[in-house]
């Protein structure tokens, strides 16, 4: 198999996001395949992450362009795809998507697509079970790690640690998740990945955070069928009362079932390229 081109989020001035890089992380590390990052016009995966608006909102593209394949991708908004969207899209091959929202968007396009989000994986990358050093983990929004009125949210925890999600060292990360009893995540793949390792895990949805609003996160959820009232939602100090009602544990007979749905989904794009 030749080297695959690949794409996926990452900020200009080169800041990694873990939940965007788990695309570089699975090929490389998981599935042992050479591979390259390039931009969406020229790429062969386009995977993990919001970003299928990448392939519907360019005007053109290029003449005689290679296939484009997508797996577990979403929409960051509700975005409803037309006949006239698809018609110039004839290279691209959707193979897998997110969840049930995205797929309701592609219409007749998303019919018999799997799901999944690649996150998922996440429990098959690293098997250590470290021991348990802190009641919660709170992992926010690459935006407001460094935000000390979001950090204030939780002065009233006692044993607690700030996750740092900018970054793609997985393993450091993965090891600290799996030293808390909880996760509180206003990141999406910090629920993502919670909910791979079975960590019981609460979503904090307080605020706004991009254009989107909750729509990749109700995507996500429909795809495991997570309710989508289950949050912490507040501005105000988080209290145990507040995370107690806003538990999530995942049912893992379900993630074991959308893990061989994800990897059949990477094996059949290895068999395409």
């Amino acid at each position: 198999m030749r080297e695959i081109s690949a794409t996926w989020w990452r900020s200009p001035e080169g800041m990694k996001n873990l939940g965007d890089e788990i695309t570089p992380i699975l090929l490389r590390d998981y599935f042992n395949v050479g591979f390259f990052k390039t931009s969406v016009m020229k790429a062969d995966l386009l995977s993990t992450g919001s970003i299928l608006s990448w392939a519907y909102s360019r005007p053109k593209w290029p003449k005689n362009r290679q296939e484009l394949y997508v797996i577990g991708s979403g929409f960051m908004r509700p975005e409803p795809i037309s006949d006239e969207k698809h018609a110039n899209l004839d290279f691209l091959r959707l193979i897998s998507v997110r969840g049930h929202l995205t797929r309701h968007m592609l219409g007749k396009y998303g019919e018999g697509l799997s799901l999944g989000d690649p996150g998922l994986l996440s429990s098959l990358l690293y098997r250590k079970r470290p021991e348990k050093k802190f009641t919660a983990g709170v992992i926010p929004h690459h935006s407001n790690v460094d935000n000390p009125d979001f950090l204030d949210l939780f002065s009233e925890f006692d044993n607690y640690k700030i996750i740092d999600f900018r970054t793609d060292d997985y393993t450091s990360v993965f090891e600290e998740m799996l030293s808390c009893d909880i996760i509180i995540s206003q990141s999406l793949h910090g629920l993502i990945i919670s909910d791979s390792f079975g960590i019981p895990n609460a979503w904090l949805d307080n605020g706004k955070l991009h254009a989107g609003g909750e729509f990749k996160f109700h995507d996500y959820f429909s795809s495991i069928d997570r309710p989508f009232s289950k949050k912490i939602e507040t501005n105000k100090k988080v209290k145990i009362s507040d995370v107690d009602s806003a538990i999530f544990e995942s049912e893992q007979l379900k993630i074991t079932s959308i893990q061989n749905d994800i990897v059949g989904a990477f094996n059949s794009f290895f068999q395409k390229v």
